[in-house]
């Protein structure tokens, strides 16, 4: 692997955990403004990719879609999106 190729694949690395980071942890631990912020931004991160082509119910796959694209605040709409991805196996694949 040539150099600019181990670059690329430790940023690509850094910023899906990152994403997993921004799921859980406080404003202290992640510099952002809000737990959840890339759903409240309606960013399609991994998980959320994977959570939709892998998830197992295509009703809770359309309303995580919804979710995403309403860019809610809302903390309860944030954690429905969460566990939405938790079922499908999302963030533990994101993690690994």
């Amino acid at each position: 692997m040539l150099l600019p190729e181990l670059g690329e694949a430790l940023g690509i690395g850094m910023q899906i955990n990152n994403d997993v980071y921004d799921l859980y942890n406080s404003l202290e631990q992640t510099g952002k403004d809000a737990i959840g912020e890339d759903i409240t931004n309606g960013k399609k991160t991994l998980m959320v990719i994977h959570s939709i082509y892998k998830g197992k119910s295509k009703a809770k796959v359309e309303r995580l879609k919804e979710l995403i694209s309403l860019k809610t605040k809302d903390p309860l709409l944030i954690n429905e999106a969460i566990n939405i991805m938790q079922e499908n196996g999302s963030i533990d694949y994101a993690s690994k």
